[in-house]
């Protein structure tokens, strides 16, 4: 600009350069000037590397053939416009035309259908250039958007004329989920008769279900539950009951799972081997339940174990510390004791059912504790 007034003293001797000019090659300038590599500016040698020209209020505003009045621009950026096919682990950049400043986190962002994408922004002057590179890995098949906005300026404080915007599409997800890590583990031996079977998975994944997961005993399934969690990718097997001891199980997983993007996993499949039961059985259910009302004169008692039981006997299997016989029989693979009074249960009167540590499983573990419950018949 033409300075009526001139330049206030303190940066450069007038007629020297009111801001310095660019740095030459290899950072090259004049013998009384030194190149500040920060903005890629010869400065005169004694003056602030800040330093800015400054003038008086009220100077002429008319520029002249001097003063630098164009904007920078961006003049190549990576990803390109409207690129498809885009790595998800790329890092994005905008080169300028001349030195800036202003680039930051808030000058250049990335974003997702709107979402701010979190990454770190850095600039380097030596060759212009403004780096923005995301925390995480981007989702595959997903338009995204680059803005570099107008508030970053030349070293003159020209800003840039518009806000640069541009999208680009990242690579669909082509590859496979896999198993990262499995319990019991390849080959395992002396595993718990209560072990449950879990598998983690390298990302997120669809279709795991009962018939996706299995565990089998030779070619006899194992019933069980199976379940899904997100955090992390986990797929749970929890038998119904105990595994049977010192016994090879198999277990599968099957190209019914798949990722977010429907690639198939490739079929796994491994075995492990139990050891010897040392896990006491538990009464699961109750019939009736414990604290039940109106329950009918007639009705029978149930116990449900979590593994088949033995020694459930009139004197381990008493109700009503034995006043009120009856005969006991197991079933459902000796999981089930039935007590059948010998006859109608008194009305209106609370039932009282315990079971002693004399029952055991097949392995001679006993009951952890003596198991109680009552209920009361109806009037």
């Amino acid at each position: 600009m033409a300075l009526a007034l001139g330049i206030l003293v303190g940066c450069y001797d007038i007629p020297k350069p009111e801001c310095g000019f660019a740095c030459g090659p290899a950072s090259e300038c004049p013998s009384d000037y030194t190149c500040n590599t920060s903005v890629n500016r010869c400065q005169l040698v004694g003056t602030s590397p800040t330093c800015a020209a400054a003038v008086d209020a009220g100077t002429d505003t008319l520029p002249d053939s001097g003063d630098d009045l164009t904007p920078p621009t961006v003049v190549a950026m990576v990803p390109a416009a409207n690129v498809v096919g885009v790595p998800i682990t790329i890092a994005i950049t905008a080169t300028f035309s001349e030195p800036v400043s202003g680039v930051s986190d808030l000058t250049m962002t990335l974003d997702r259908a709107g979402l701010a994408v979190p990454g770190a922004v850095t600039y380097d002057p030596s060759t212009l250039t403004a780096t923005l590179q995301p925390f995480a890995s981007l989702v595959p098949g997903t338009v995204y958007t680059v803005l570099v906005r107008d508030s970053i300026s030349d070293l003159a404080g020209n800003p840039l004329g518009v806000t640069m915007a541009w999208q680009f599409t990242t690579a669909p997800d082509a590859t496979p989920p896999s198993v990262t890590s499995r319990s019991p583990g390849v080959a395992a031996t002396g595993v718990s008769v209560g072990a449950t079977v879990i598998v983690d998975f390298s990302e997120a994944v669809n279709g795991v279900s009962a018939a996706t997961l299995t565990l089998t005993e030779g070619v006899t399934p194992v019933a069980g539950t199976v379940s899904y969690s997100t955090t992390p990718s986990r797929a749970t097997l929890t038998p119904v009951a105990q595994l049977a001891a010192n016994t090879t199980y198999t277990v599968n997983l099957t190209a019914g799972i798949t990722d977010l993007a429907a690639n198939p996993l490739s079929p796994v499949t491994w075995m492990f081997t139990t050891g010897a039961d040392t896990i006491a059985p538990q009464v699961v259910v109750t019939s009736p339940v414990d604290l039940a009302t109106a329950v009918p004169t007639t009705a029978t008692i149930t116990v449900q174990f979590d593994e088949p039981v033995q020694n459930v006997t009139i004197t381990s299997f008493t109700v009503n510390g034995g006043a009120i016989t009856g005969t006991i029989a197991l079933s459902a693979g000796d999981t089930v004791a039935t007590f059948t009074p010998d006859a109608a249960l008194p009305a209106g009167a609370t039932i009282s059912v315990a079971l002693t540590t004399a029952i055991t499983d097949a392995a001679a573990n006993a009951l952890a504790a003596p198991v109680a419950f009552s209920f009361m018949t109806a009037p």
